[in-house]
């Protein structure tokens, strides 16, 4: 794939995850307004402004290194050539999935929204048990030992000592 398709597909795939990670805040302010949800506390707020910059910040990385090092992009039709376990990828196998979750996770706290720390844990759950145990039986069967050596040395969402 020649580096202008790559370009457009990171381009989509950035497109793509800033109009989900919207639409969740939206549904989640809009469930609060339906059911009249309790905001939560406001010290709780104050993590927000904390975890947004982080996980957009760690996104960035993930997404650079999948660039750089792997030749391709975070959307699967611009997939990586090789595995890559450099970068962010030395503390978790998913730090996109990660960044993504504390955007959500912040977004819920700086608005005080419910509705909205709710869809992150749902989907935190949903990527969790369903998608990620796909995900990870297509890079065995792609990247075979490697993959179980990453695997054995980095754990699926954060790696605490080194």
């Amino acid at each position: 794939m020649d580096r202008s398709a790559r370009v457009r597909i990171l381009v989509l795939g950035i497109v793509t995850v800033a109009a989900v990670i919207g639409a969740f805040v939206a549904l989640g302010v809009l469930i609060d307004a339906a059911l009249g949800l309790p905001r939560i506390l406001s010290p709780l707020q104050r993590m927000g402004v904390i975890l947004i910059p982080l996980g957009i910040l760690l996104e960035g990385w993930g997404a650079r290194t999948l660039w750089v090092v792997g030749g391709g992009t975070p959307h699967p039709r611009g997939a990586p050539n090789q595995l890559v376990t450099s970068g962010p990828y030395r503390f978790s196998r998913n730090p996109l999935y990660l960044a993504r979750i504390m955007i959500l996770g912040g977004a819920s706290f700086l608005l005080g929204s419910t509705g909205t720390l709710a869809l992150t844990i749902g989907l935190f759950l949903a990527v969790n048990f369903v998608l990620l145990p796909r995900e990870e039986r297509r890079l065995r069967q792609r990247f075979e030992l490697a993959y179980e050596r990453y695997c054995a040395s980095v754990p699926r969402w954060i790696k605490v000592r080194q």
